[in-house]
């Protein structure tokens, strides 16, 4: 991770790592200092949380980064990581984001499977009982296939 880093070149910015220390690196923060401070509130191999504070702007809001496991079982702690801290997030802007390697809904996706399993509703479920909402994208509809 430390390689990647230095690679960027970039003059003024942070980073946090998910996965300090390891060999592989799951989620890369990178913020410019000049711009923002952040603090690293919680982490995992799925999910870093910060508190981000803009410049001049006093008034903190949060961010989870996000990306999530390929299996429905490993992706379980994400989802109760979520709902379990909507309401301490409650107070300030939260803005959940990333590859949650899931879709809400079967017109999400496209290629692989086309069976929708039980474990298909988790995610949906994660999203309304947290309260969050969906930002209304723009742009291409699937970025891979």
């Amino acid at each position: 991770m430390e390689a990647v880093q230095k690679g960027l070149m970039l003059s003024n910015w942070k980073h946090v790592s998910s996965d300090e220390g390891a060999s592989t690196g799951r989620i890369l923060v990178s913020w410019n200092v000049k711009k923002c401070s952040l603090i690293c509130v919680h982490k995992s191999q799925q999910w870093i949380t910060c508190e981000v504070r803009r410049n001049g702007n006093p008034e903190p809001w949060s961010v989870t980064f996000v990306y999530g496991h390929n299996t429905p079982v490993e992706r379980a702690p994400l989802w109760s990581y979520i709902m379990g801290n909507s309401q301490s997030f409650s107070a300030a802007p939260w803005l959940v984001l990333g590859d949650f390697n899931e879709v809400i809904q079967q017109s999400d996706g496209h290629g692989g499977s086309i069976a929708w399993h039980n474990h298909h509703t988790e995610f949906g479920s994660c999203i309304t009982n947290a309260e969050l909402m969906q930002i209304t994208y723009t742009g291409l509809r699937h970025t891979w296939a």
